[in-house]
């Protein structure tokens, strides 16, 4: 368990630049993080440090998949929409004339 800033310290780079890197390792399902609690010596229960979990990399394979396969579907039916507004476009422009 390593907190952001010495992460930040070691490789010579802003916290909230570990920040965003996490976040996207995080989005692209290679790893996940766990919040920790710590007690103090006063019996006081404070947050810790992120854990990290690197994940299996057929989940982040899956995710990429199933977001090419998204994207796709999605400009199909983009596609499909242009195709219909250009035929009602035509036929419109058809029964004007």
């Amino acid at each position: 368990m390593v907190s952001y800033p010495t992460i930040a310290d070691k490789l010579g780079i802003s916290v909230n630049t570990v920040a965003k890197y996490v976040g996207l390792l995080e989005e692209h399902g290679l790893i996940a993080t766990e919040r920790t609690d710590v007690i103090t010596r006063d019996g006081l229960k404070r947050n810790g440090c992120l854990r990290y979990t690197i994940l299996p990399i057929q989940i982040a394979i899956d995710q990429f998949y199933e977001r090419q396969m998204y994207a796709a579907e999605v400009a199909a039916e983009r596609q499909r929409v242009e195709q219909r507004r250009a035929a009602y476009e035509q036929k419109r422009g058809e029964a004007v004339c």
